[in-house]
């Protein structure tokens, strides 16, 4: 058997790797939410298509279980590294990958351990700014590190408080493309401690692009270092701020299985697929 995809997971969070040079399915959202689809479908967060040729880089396409295209997922870009590290697809341990939104570092530093870096690059922070929720009030900080990010410093990150406001936030009117939204306790000058709501997905336990959205709110605002320890329910993540407002990404990834679609299943893909897709 020639697998065709590849289930991987960081921090609880699941993504499908479908290898472009194996499988002629399109990179296509209405694909992408189908293969997401955890009852009649591979099930995960998302769908990462590639490698794809781009300029002379290997490139992807990132979609989200809904169908819509993800800018950048800090998780995402971290497995498809590892990805094409064990597939044989890029021949050493660091190189950089073309997204959507643009370039990105990876380096795998552990193969076997499955840990690997992503260095998202510069990130905008926007000033704390106090945004109206039902009969609430939160201060805010906006953070864009490939996809835009909502982050709400509290006295005590929990999962109620995400799934509470966590979509009251993220579908403010002030926000029309939604928003992600990171819940975010300060624990000490080198730790946050952070829950996440998801634009896309909703509550989730982990999110790569989400703990260096936390960490780099909180070092704009003075409560943390530049070497920071983000803890999510899912796990851990190590956020490095450089000098210049860069971010990377450090942790692990795991592959859970790999295989092939059935005949039939790949033709319902086929199907659905928007005519012209990569």
């Amino acid at each position: 058997m020639t697998a065709e995809f590849f289930k991987y997971e960081a921090l609880g969070n699941d993504y499908v790797v479908i290898d472009t040079t194996r499988s002629s399915l399109a990179a296509d959202g209405e694909v992408a939410r189908r293969v997401s689809d955890r009852r009649r479908g591979v099930g995960a967060d998302g769908v990462m298509f590639g490698p794809l040729d781009a300029e002379g880089r290997p490139g992807l396409r990132v979609f989200n279980a809904d169908g819509s295209e993800c800018p950048g997922s800090g998780n995402g870009l971290r497995i498809f590294a590892h990805f094409l590290r064990e597939r044989g697809h890029v021949g050493q341990d660091r190189f950089s990958l073309r997204t959507v939104s643009g370039t990105v570092e990876v380096r795998v530093l552990d193969l076997a351990r499955g840990l690997v870096e992503a260095s998202l690059g510069p990130a905008a922070v926007r000033p704390v700014q106090p945004l109206p929720v039902g009969d609430r009030t939160f201060d805010v900080s906006l953070v864009t590190v490939g996809s835009p990010h909502c982050v709400v410093v509290v006295p005590q990150a929990t999962r109620d408080l995400a799934e509470r406001w966590g979509p009251l936030i993220g579908g403010h009117p002030r926000f029309p493309d939604r928003v992600n939204v990171e819940f975010v306790t300060v624990l000490d000058r080198c730790a946050l401690a952070a829950e996440v709501w998801e634009r896309a997905a909703g509550y989730t336990p982990a999110s790569g692009a989400g703990a260096c959205a936390a960490a780099l709110a909180a070092h704009r605002l003075g409560h943390v270092d530049s070497e920071i320890d983000v803890r999510m329910p899912g796990g851990r993540l190590e956020v490095t701020i450089g000098a210049a407002g860069d971010v990377a990404l450090r942790g692990g990834v795991r592959r859970i299985v790999e295989g092939v679609f059935s005949d039939a299943f790949r033709q319902d893909l086929a199907e659905v697929a928007v005519p012209g897709g990569l």
